[in-house]
């Protein structure tokens, strides 16, 4: 029996989860050939041979339209990868409207399954430019054989209630790969890392892509207020308002500290270990920042971790499902600063060893993508003694919370 056939459309062809997506893939036996545009980060893992289509860049609307027009270019010219493919799965809606226009030119019968990892603001805005991009993602959507989302939110506060969307959709989340997660440990554990010294101030990691103005101005400003209650360590890649103000603040500062960029996964076991609280909170993105999932969620879970999480948002309800951490309520400042003084040693190991004891599968890949195989071909992908998938994932049995998750939970 042939592999079967993904072509793959990818917002970046250097970014991390198209390379774990395209690995896991080819784990189960599927043959794949990777196309996407690059974003001056790269272009990609030499041994996935990706192909780019074209340079885009964030949040430059107008050059990423001349960019959509390039890469519908550049695909074409790479049509014949589409000839026997079994599967066509774009991630976000500029690659879907690349690889269906192409696709339709050349009357691909490949299923069509449409990844959808993060809402562009004019996804969901008000005004002309926004009704028409949401007129194209119904045309995009009327062609989806299967949408793949990332939280669950995206269905049930977008494509459907506004969308109009009834298709079959699946949540794939953006968890760690198994052998990521047993490299990170294994440094971790050769670290040797101190555990915490009771009565210290409380220690907040915010890590990962640094962009969010109001989580830094919240950060460091309890900082300054509270020497004596919190110290915050920076981790990753700042951006914007934060890049330019970083330096400054960090220096006037002495109990926040910025460590740079770090390597993904080497370094993560060590950063989120040495920590006492990981920062979830995201403003920035409109309602993107209250559907998606981030990635850093999982990282914390991986290490035991508690997590700090904004009320009203997708990640708080996945905080509360797993007793995973606190939820903050507005004004987040000032109760982020009740509840660190009123934290203690036990209720914070509570929850830390409520984390440690949580399945794997929660923050770490086991079977993910077998599954989404499974969904899209049964009869090759059943699992001894499993159900078949459902016409719809509406949830996994993450989403009903436990005893154990209700008491470690609370809303500040």
């Amino acid at each position: 029996m042939r592999p079967i056939r993904i072509v793959y459309v990818a917002h970046d062809v250097a970014d991390g989860r198209v390379r774990n997506r395209c690995r896991q893939l080819l784990r189960l036996g599927c043959s794949l050939r990777l196309f996407g545009f690059h974003r001056g980060r790269g272009k990609g893992d030499p041994e996935l041979r990706p192909v780019v289509l074209a340079r885009a860049a964030d949040r430059a609307f107008v050059h990423r339209v001349f960019a959509i027009l390039a890469g519908i270019l550049a695909f074409w010219r790479n049509r014949e990868a589409l000839r026997d493919a079994d599967i066509l799965m774009a991630r976000n809606l500029e690659q879907a409207v690349v690889a269906l226009a192409v696709a339709c030119l050349a009357r691909v019968r490949a299923r069509f399954v449409y990844e959808v990892l993060d809402l562009h603001p004019l996804q969901t805005d008000a005004g002309p430019i926004s009704a028409l991009l949401r007129a194209v993602e119904r045309l995009v959507l009327a062609r989806t054989a299967l949408l793949v989302v990332s939280s669950p939110w995206y269905v049930e506060r977008f494509y459907r209630p506004r969308m109009g969307y009834r298709g079959p959709w699946f949540l794939l989340e953006n968890k760690l790969p198994e052998e990521d997660v047993a490299v990170a440990r294994e440094r971790a554990k050769a670290a040797r890392l101190p555990p915490r010294r009771p009565g210290r101030p409380w220690r907040i990691l915010w890590l990962g892509y640094l962009r969010c103005e109001r989580s830094f101005d919240i950060l460091s400003g309890l900082a300054a207020r509270r020497p004596d209650l919190v110290t915050v360590v920076i981790r990753g890649i700042p951006q914007g308002t934060v890049a330019r103000e970083l330096e400054s603040r960090v220096r006037a500062l002495p109990n926040v500290t910025y460590g740079g960029p770090y390597r993904h996964p080497d370094e993560l076991g060590e950063i989120c270990s040495s920590a006492d609280l990981v920062w979830i909170v995201h403003y920035q993105g409109g309602l993107n920042a209250r559907f998606a999932f981030a990635n850093r969620m999982y990282d914390a879970i991986c290490f035991h971790r508690p997590m700090l999480a904004l009320e009203g948002t997708a990640i708080a309800e996945f905080v509360a499902t797993h007793g995973a951490g606190w939820v903050l309520g507005e004004p987040v400042a000032d109760n982020l600063e009740r509840l660190l003084e009123s934290l203690d040693e036990v209720r914070w190991r509570a929850v830390v060893d409520h984390i440690a004891h949580l399945p794997e599968r929660v923050a770490v890949d086991t079977d993910d993508h077998a599954r989404l195989l499974a969904r899209l071909f049964p009869d090759r992908f059943a699992r001894p003694g499993a159900a078949t998938p459902s016409t719809e994932l509406a949830r996994t049995d993450q989403s009903a919370p436990s005893r154990a998750s209700s008491r470690n939970f609370a809303t500040w």
